[in-house]
């Protein structure tokens, strides 16, 4: 898509990036990105906030997560979890 004006709806965005609609989600709660009032996002904004999301130090995508063998495994209290309060 090369027009940067193009209105899409999130699930367009959602496929077309390969996100969680949480993440999307994630994105209009903290005002990256805001819907038109058909609900629908300009294609430009959805690029930008993606790529800064892909460069971002704090991203995880395309990063394959592994445990390392030697640590110890996690013991999720067998008696229920603890509550921090």
């Amino acid at each position: 898509m090369q027009n940067p004006d193009v209105r899409v709806p999130p699930w367009f965005a959602i496929k077309r990036f390969g996100i969680t609609p949480q993440t999307f989600d994630y994105w209009r709660a903290s005002g990256k990105i805001t819907p038109d009032e058909d609900g629908t996002y300009r294609w430009g904004d959805l690029l930008e906030v993606e790529a800064a999301t892909r460069n971002s130090p704090n991203s995880r995508r395309g990063v394959k997560v592994t445990r390392n063998p030697n640590w110890p495994a996690l013991d999720v209290n067998s008696s229920g979890m603890s509550h921090a309060c």
